[in-house]
């Protein structure tokens, strides 16, 4: 403090600008930043990997959709869509699409339910920004990416 009070009041103005600066990026920061729902819903995500007890088993879906793009976009061929409604669709292992439903349990947890295959069932931790997500049960590990090609959603 008394460092403080010998300095000229142009940079005491400074740093209280800076601070205000500051405290105001950060509650805009705040009262924007999208939910984990929405970050999950608003658009599809590529599978690029999934694990089952550390070995990578897909994803592999049969008769998955093969588009090509001359744009220059690298198509997404194992998307996950994840429906506001509690719906979700997921690439699979040497099977068709899996239809599950999900749920959040708290802010970075995720609750799988899959009829047909086990490997999806169970809680997860997230792990989601912008472009990237990565789903983490005690058994399975899902990786991904946000599609950014230009195809409409087929299901």
């Amino acid at each position: 403090m008394k460092l403080f009070k010998q300095l000229d009041i142009t940079y005491k103005m400074l740093i209280f600008l800076f601070l205000i600066i500051g405290f105001l990026s950060v509650l805009i920061y705040i009262i924007t930043k999208p939910s984990i729902k929405s970050l999950l819903t608003k658009e599809g995500w590529c599978i690029d990997r999934i694990y089952y007890k550390n070995k990578l088993i897909g994803p592999e879906t049969l008769n998955a959709l093969r588009m090509v793009y001359t744009n220059g976009n690298a198509p997404c061929y194992e998307n996950a869509d994840f429906r506001m409604n509690g719906d979700l669709f997921l690439p699979c292992v040497k099977t068709r699409l899996i239809s599950c439903t999900w749920k959040l349990t708290t802010a970075d947890n995720l609750q799988i339910k899959a009829d047909t295959l086990q490997i999806f069932q169970g809680g997860y931790d997230i792990d989601v920004s912008f472009n990237n997500l990565v789903l983490r049960s005690r058994t399975t590990t899902i990786y991904g990416h946000k599609d950014k090609t230009p195809s409409p959603k087929l299901f």
